[in-house]
């Protein structure tokens, strides 16, 4: 997938009929991120200062984890009030009521145990008794393991997006995922706020914008 062009979609859970998750492995255990230590294993996991995690943290976003034998082998953050969506090159709102997970990944000798659906499961039941109801989750259409990840962990696809980086400024189209909840889609189009534009140009057109009926578009322009 070109950088120019990124193609992606919205998915959302409903928190409200999660029950504890459960665990692999007994080795494997869930925690959330508090202590300086957990931030220090946080930040090896993920190849990033340890003060990154720790603005994260600051500003009061909430990681989620998988420990083995005292590392950190899998990570999930979660946001309310807004967070940026950098593919989209969009900071996205967040009602109350409503999460966003985001920035998720496995260690490769942990991969393909169900690490990341415990994950989702384990931080939206704990998001729920935070008083969360939604948690939404956007996820690149190359990315096969994370969707099927997803869907185990009952997400469903409700906004389809293609962001047009090129040429400036960007544009973003979107329509319905098949099947999607109509009062799910308006929620998700809300996301983005007010910044309501008009047509996409030629030279997007040329650039690879989806053709698509004016039903069906809704286009932000930078």
């Amino acid at each position: 997938m070109s950088d120019a062009v990124v193609r992606c979609a919205l998915w959302a859970s409903d928190l409200t009929r999660l029950r504890q998750p459960w665990s692999p492995d007994r080795e494997y255990v869930l925690v959330e991120v508090r202590s300086d230590r957990q931030a220090e294993q946080l930040a090896r996991a993920m190849v990033v200062e340890e003060d990154d995690v720790h603005e994260r943290l600051g500003r009061g976003c909430r990681a989620f984890v998988w420990d083995w034998r005292a590392e950190v082998v899998s990570w999930l953050w979660v946001s309310t009030g807004e967070e940026a969506a950098p593919p989209l090159r969009r900071t996205l709102h967040f009602a109350k009521g409503e999460c966003h997970g985001w920035s998720a990944g496995t260690l490769e000798p942990h991969r393909g145990r169900g690490l990341l659906t415990g994950l989702l499961g384990y931080a939206g039941w704990r998001m729920a008794r935070a008083g969360c109801r939604t948690m939404w989750n956007g996820i690149l259409d190359e990315n096969l393991a994370s969707r099927r990840a997803h869907l185990a962990a009952g997400f469903r696809p409700v906004l389809r997006l293609t962001a047009v980086h090129e040429p400036p400024p960007t544009w973003l189209w979107m329509r319905p995922a098949d099947y999607a909840d109509v009062r799910l889609v308006e929620q998700a189009r809300g996301l983005f706020g007010d910044e309501l534009a008009g047509c996409p140009s030629t030279e997007h057109a040329r650039a690879g914008w989806p053709q698509s009926n004016e039903s069906e578009v809704r286009a932000w322009g930078a």
